[in-house]
């Protein structure tokens, strides 16, 4: 794996905390919280597409 791809790919974790946090310790999701993570995901998909 490229590092370009691999240092792209750590912009995931904060979404992989916020999901787990409200799977395992029972954290409300709003509105705010799923927009952050679909603006992520799709900065991370638009990074990885270019490189």
């Amino acid at each position: 794996m490229p590092p370009t791809s691999a240092s792209t790919g750590m912009l995931l974790v904060p979404v992989i905390g916020v999901v787990s946090a409200a799977i395992i310790l029972g954290e409300p999701l709003g509105l705010r919280e799923i927009g952050a993570m679909v603006l992520t995901l799709g900065g991370v998909t638009l990074a990885l597409q270019r490189a």
